[in-house]
């Protein structure tokens, strides 16, 4: 499974090989899944040190009742799948250097946000 995700990432432009120095280490896991499913793998990185230095913004979730009347009867409406939903929102191009990480084919960076 793991080669079948990096093939993945790599051609979607999620991830792209590095010779980046200051790498986080890839943790491979699988997902916790029903009896009758196949499990299936999910990449976590050892994020400690940076989420020490993070400073916490908190905020109240909006009114989602207000956010439904708002987007309701527009022309366009997106979607999200959530359970990968760190795998579908891109990072700032200047901050994709700092999600460097080491997988077990080499290094890379990812273009969308790291799990962990």
């Amino acid at each position: 499974q793991w080669v079948e995700k990096r093939n993945n990432y790599l051609a979607t432009g999620r991830w792209k090989m590095s010779t980046a120095k200051n790498t986080v280490p890839m943790l491979a896991v699988f997902k916790p899944h029903r009896p009758k499913d196949k499990p299936e793998l999910r990449t976590v990185f050892d994020l400690r040190e940076r989420n020490q230095n993070t400073v916490r913004l908190s905020a109240p979730l909006p009114d989602i009742e207000q956010v439904l009347r708002r987007v309701a009867g527009k022309k366009y409406v997106s979607a999200m799948d959530l359970q990968a939903c760190y795998e579908q929102i891109r990072c700032i191009p200047e901050h994709v250097e700092r999600n460097a990480v080491t997988t077990p084919t080499g290094n890379m960076v990812s273009e969308v946000m790291l799990q962990g």
